[in-house]
C-alpha cells in the first residue's frame, strides 16, 4: 500500500512539473503561433493585391493614371470598418469595383 502512495505521489510530482514547464514554454509558443499566422496572412494578402489590386494601383500601390495611391496618409490612417466596406462595395461613380462575393465580387471575408 504504501509503495503505491509513494509512486502516486511520484506520478503528481512528475505531472506538476511536466505542467509548469509547459506553462512557463506557452508565451514563447504563442508568440511563434502569431508570427507564423501573420506571415502567412500578409503573403495570402500580398498575393490577392497581385491578382486584383495592382492592375489598377500599382505594385506598390502608388497609384497609375486616375486610380489614387494606397500609399497616402489619408488611407493610414482610415479605420478598419471604412476600408472593408470600400475594398467590399467599390466606390459610387469610380473604377473601384465592388470585391466582395456579396456585391458580385470574387473575394470572402477572409
Amino acid at each position: 500500500m504504501r509503495r503505491y502512495l509513494g509512486l502516486g505521489f511520484g506520478a503528481l510530482l512528475i505531472l506538476i512539473i511536466a505542467l509548469a514547464v509547459y506553462g512557463g514554454r506557452e508565451e514563447t509558443r504563442l508568440a511563434q503561433a502569431q508570427a507564423s499566422l501573420r506571415a502567412q496572412s500578409v503573403g495570402d494578402a500580398a498575393a490577392i493585391y497581385v491578382e486584383n489590386c495592382a492592375v489598377c494601383h500599382g505594385a506598390e500601390g502608388e497609384g497609375l493614371g486616375a486610380t489614387p495611391p494606397l500609399n497616402s496618409e489619408g488611407l493610414r490612417t482610415a479605420d478598419y470598418d471604412t476600408l472593408f466596406k470600400v475594398i467590399a462595395r467599390g466606390r459610387y461613380a469610380t473604377p473601384m469595383a465592388a470585391w466582395h462575393q456579396d456585391e458580385g465580387g470574387i473575394l470572402t471575408d477572409y
